[in-house]
């Protein structure tokens, strides 16, 4: 599977769209299954830990208005190409 997702993160970070799609459907055929990525985070002592599309996090809509709020002043900052 490591091999997999290695080759996958090589296309995609070269914009190699769709090799990156041969090698999921590869993975697919394959039976081969990616762990879901995850990320945590501190806040006042207390690790808070979230997996990727998971929903049953207590404070998943906070976290997710959260989130859309910080994203939007990502792109009113962005400078116009």
């Amino acid at each position: 599977m490591g091999y997999f997702t290695l080759l996958s993160n090589a296309y995609a970070s070269a914009d190699g769209w769709v090799d990156v799609a041969s090698v999921r459907q590869k993975m697919v055929e394959m039976g081969v299954k990616k762990p879901p990525g995850h990320s945590q985070i501190q806040v006042n002592g207390v690790i808070h830990y979230f997996v990727a599309g998971d929903w049953m996090h207590k404070d998943v809509y906070a976290i997710h208005e959260v989130v859309g709020k910080i994203t939007m002043q990502i792109i009113l900052e962005l400078p116009f190409v």
